[in-house]
């Protein structure tokens, strides 16, 4: 199979359309907000059991998400273990509801009563230094705008499938693969791009923007951008 072929739906939107649509972002935005201060009260609680469980020469950072969501990553002097992070699990669960923490491959989930959050220890034993989140997401306003709607959009249709990031990674390959309109914000158009690129990906056999051969849940996405 080729490339995959040029996207068309979102050559169809009108202004109207995409100033509707950026309201509709800001909205999320604003909605999202609300709960910051909140989120800080969990993020605090999670600070302290870091350095409770790592030691006090440890760092944390809040990353920057598009919706509802927080990333805290953990920084250490040390490569962490599994059994390091399973004892911050279990320091975790004194401070929150024992169900609503667990222990994924890459990061450690909490859920509250506000929000995701996802812990991820910088420096693991297992898999080495992982890096922040692409810069370039929080410098593009189309790319920032399609991702906010494209992850309202997983957390109905495919959430648990198929990881946040990959949404991200696709809208900024798609942006740099299609140049967006410039009615709006642009984001409309990115977000029906990057629903056509994996539309196009399941008639045509190829490959989907971003992804990673093996980088698994594709079959998902075909069929979640399909509803």
């Amino acid at each position: 199979a080729g490339d995959s072929p040029p996207t068309r739906v979102s050559s169809t939107v009108v202004e109207s359309e995409a100033k509707l649509f950026d309201r509709y972002v800001e909205r999320l935005h604003k909605l999202s907000e609300a709960f910051k201060m909140f989120t800080e009260i969990d993020c605090i609680k999670i600070f302290r059991a870091a350095k409770i469980v790592f030691g006090d020469d440890t760092t944390t950072e809040v990353c920057g998400s598009f919706s509802k969501g927080t990333k805290i990553y953990i920084d250490t002097t040390y490569p962490v273990t599994v059994e390091s992070r399973l004892n911050l699990v279990e320091e975790l669960k004194l401070t929150f509801n024992e169900s609503n923490v667990g222990l994924g491959r890459l990061a450690i989930h909490v859920n509250t009563e506000w929000c995701d959050i996802d812990i991820v220890c910088s420096n693991t034993a297992e898999y080495g230094v992982r890096p922040r989140p692409n810069e370039k997401l929080h410098e593009n306003v189309p790319v920032q705008y399609a991702i906010r709607c494209l992850k309202e959009w997983w957390k109905h249709n495919i959430r648990g499938k198929v990881k946040g990031y990959m949404l991200e990674e696709m809208a900024l390959a798609v942006f740099l693969s299609y140049p967006v309109g410039q009615f709006g914000s642009g984001g409309l158009q990115l977000f029906l791009s990057v629903l056509q690129t994996m539309i196009d990906s399941a008639e045509f056999g190829t490959s989907i923007y971003g992804l990673r051969g093996g980088s698994g849940g594709t079959k998902e996405l075909r069929d979640a951008a399909k509803l």
